[in-house]
């Protein structure tokens, strides 16, 4: 027997998604168990650079058994690393959570006052904090995420960040764009081909208030594991029973035999 883990959107949120770990961990974790996390790790929380960490670590140690795809706010973060967007523009959309993060107070203050000596340029500034965050280890792990597929496909269902374009049916690999895959909106319920798992929405902008901070799930083909973390403190699990063929969260029992739904 093996299971599947997953969950996504922990957006900086530390003590949700050690909460989310304990979960898990507090069954037997087996050899062939494995983790998805569906993306969005920062932003928005104040602890992206600690999430980061976390989950860096638990790769380490299971390195056959977690598998990471990225969110659009993940990719927001990396391209601005790499200097593929404005160096004002990501900053100023996050209010420098997810950077000051990654720094305690008193590093962040000697390099604004490095900058400040003379008359203070947040271009200068911001390049600066670039530069010393692209030497950060657990940022360069997590820019070597950037080039990997932004799906991860089981004999059961289809993991993934947003959504997939359905309409393009069998042929959804080729026609899903990556930019699709981690920024879908608005998301998709009904019948499709295989099981699809994401994260991205709101539960209860999907189904009503009663998801909100849970797994919704449309009785048809897809799983949403609510994105709002933010307001609701919490990361909830999806887990999957290859034997039995069950997804559970918390009161949640989802019967699926293959080739059925």
């Amino acid at each position: 027997m093996a299971k599947i883990y997953a969950l996504s959107d922990i957006h900086g949120n530390i003590n949700a998604l050690q909460n989310a770990l304990h979960e898990i961990f507090s069954e037997e974790f087996l050899p062939d168990d494995k983790i998805i996390f569906c993306g969005d790790y920062v932003d928005n929380g104040t602890h992206s650079a600690q999430v980061l960490e976390v989950m860096k670590n638990i790769a380490t140690e299971y390195p056959e058994q977690i598998k990471f795809l990225l969110g659009n706010h993940d990719e927001w973060f990396i391209n601005w690393i790499n200097g593929y967007s404005d160096i004002k523009g990501y900053p100023a959309f996050d209010e420098m959570r997810t950077i000051k993060s990654f720094f305690t107070d008193d590093e962040f203050q000697l390099m604004y006052d490095e900058v400040n000596k003379d008359r203070f340029n947040m271009v200068i500034f911001l390049e600066l904090v670039r530069e010393k965050l692209r030497k950060n280890e657990v940022v360069q792990w997590f820019k070597a995420k950037y080039p990997e597929p932004r799906y991860i496909e089981m004999e059961h269902a289809i993991y993934v960040h947003a959504g997939l374009d359905e309409e393009a049916k069998e042929y959804w690999k080729y026609g899903t764009s990556d930019y699709m895959m981690t920024n879908k909106y608005p998301p998709t319920v009904g019948k499709f081909l295989k099981t699809i798992i994401a994260g991205h929405v709101y539960s209860d902008e999907v189904g009503d208030s009663s998801y909100f901070g849970k797994v919704f799930w449309d009785e048809m083909s897809h799983f949403y594991i609510d994105g709002n973390t933010n307001k609701s403190g919490i990361v909830p699990v999806l887990k999957y029973d290859t034997i039995t063929q069950t997804y559970t969260s918390g009161e949640m029992l989802v019967v699926i035999k293959r080739g059925k739904k």
